[in-house]
C-alpha cells in the first residue's frame, strides 16, 4: 500500500461502473463510482464510493465482513439490514454492521444517490456473499 496523503477526485470526472460478470440480475440494478480505495487512489483504512439506483431498481440482499455506511443523498428508498426495514431517504444515514444482511432499494420515480463507505483499505477486499 502507498503512503497515506490528503486526495481530491472531481466525482464528475469518474465513470459509472456496474458489475460485468454477467450476473447483474441477482445482485440488483445499481452503479457506482468508487471514489477512494488503496488499489486506485493512495489511501488505506476505508473505501468510499457513491452509489446511484434508478427507479424501482435496488442492491440485492448481500452481506460481507467489513462494517459500512450509507449516507442518503438523494431520492428515496427503502434499506432492509438484518431483517428490519428502514426509510433511506435524502439526509439518513445508515450503520450496517460487518455481517449483517442488507439490501436497498429505491421506492420513488427519481434517483436514489448515496455515498457508501467500507472498513477496508481496498473495494478489492470486500467478499460479497448473496442471498
Amino acid at each position: 500500500m502507498q503512503p497515506q496523503q490528503p486526495v481530491y477526485v472531481r466525482i464528475a470526472d469518474l465513470g459509472w461502473e456496474s458489475w460485468d460478470d454477467g450476473d447483474s440480475a441477482r445482485r440488483g440494478e445499481i452503479v457506482w463510482k468508487t471514489l477512494f480505495s488503496g488499489e486506485r487512489t493512495p489511501t488505506g483504512e476505508l473505501s468510499a464510493g457513491l452509489a446511484l439506483v434508478p427507479p424501482g431498481g435496488g442492491l440485492s440482499r448481500h452481506r460481507h465482513a467489513q462494517a459500512e455506511i450509507y449516507v442518503v443523498l438523494a431520492g428515496v428508498g427503502v434499506a432492509e439490514i438484518d431483517g428490519v426495514a428502514y426509510t433511506a431517504e435524502a439526509g439518513t444515514a445508515l450503520f450496517i454492521p460487518g455481517g449483517a444482511w442488507h439490501s436497498i432499494s429505491n421506492t420513488s420515480a427519481a434517483e436514489l444517490r448515496f455515498l457508501y463507505a467500507f472498513a477496508a483499505d481496498e473495494a478489492s477486499q470486500i467478499v460479497y456473499e448473496w442471498a
